[in-house]
């Protein structure tokens, strides 16, 4: 293809279709009502309960999801680094806005994640 069109890379066309996939992802956002929505759930935990607690903030600057209140990491390995969250998160607004729009880097920037830093509701154990 690079040679039937005399192309040196990849970039000028890449930037096209990654600046058209983040346009395209907007325009959608943008015809959503802007505002903030809360949910949360409780779900079994190992400690006690795990509380999960979700606020998606839609604005003309996109999506952004803010899991602040959720309990504190389990010491027991059920948790997942903040790349997973962030994943996990644009997967469910993938799913929802602008599902038949290229999943590349500008449809995905408009989907932004915060979440608490890791903190322990048990102390660690030592190795035996």
């Amino acid at each position: 293809m690079m040679d039937e069109f005399s192309l040196e890379t990849l970039e000028e066309i890449a930037r096209f279709v990654i600046g058209n996939s983040r346009e395209a992802m907007q325009a959608e956002i943008a015809r959503l009502p802007a505002g903030t929505w809360r949910h949360s759930m409780t779900v079994d935990g190992y400690e006690g309960p795990i509380e999960l607690k979700a606020a998606m903030t839609i604005s003309r600057d996109g999506i952004h999801v803010d899991y602040a209140g959720t309990s504190a990491h389990s010491g027991y390995g059920i948790n997942v680094p903040l790349c997973y969250t962030d994943a996990y998160t644009a997967f469910g607004v993938r799913c929802i806005v602008g599902p038949a729009i290229l999943n590349n880097a500008g449809s995905l920037a408009p989907v932004t994640v915060s979440a608490p830093r890791a903190r322990s509701s048990m102390p660690r154990v030592p190795p035996p």
